[in-house]
């Protein structure tokens, strides 16, 4: 088995898919590649012409909108740790994002690596 890292910003093919993923195969609703694409798009981030698409909260919209609230003490437990797993991993996607949308992209805006000793003397 190989473990692969997303790369973000996610592309769409990769935010259904994590989207399926996270919605399991319990998860009663509409299924469908168009459904779901509808779906990923109202919760999706706009930087300029790129569109960044958040499984992870679509997810959780999703089992919110089509969840009945009369349900089992046990299943209710079930489902708020399902919806606030997936609230922590969709704010862990949107940091990654930022911090790379931060990041120089080539290697002529890169950093070069620092070594050497570090002025330690100075006022905190």
């Amino acid at each position: 088995m190989t473990l692969t890292v997303p790369e973000f910003p996610l592309s769409l093919a990769a935010g259904l898919q994590h989207l399926q993923d996270a919605l399991g195969e319990g998860y009663g609703g509409n299924l469908d590649t168009d459904a779901l694409t509808r779906a990923l798009s109202v919760d999706a981030l706009r930087v300029d012409t790129a569109v960044h698409p958040r499984p992870w909260a679509t997810a959780a919209r999703l089992i919110t909108d089509n969840t009945e609230y009369e349900v089992s003490k046990g299943l209710n437990a079930r489902i708020d740790r399902k919806l606030s797993g997936l609230e922590e991993q969709q704010m862990q996607a949107d940091a990654i994002a930022g911090i790379l949308h931060l990041l120089p992209r080539t290697d002529e805006t890169s950093w070069p690596p620092r070594s050497g000793s570090v002025a330690t003397d100075g006022v905190f």
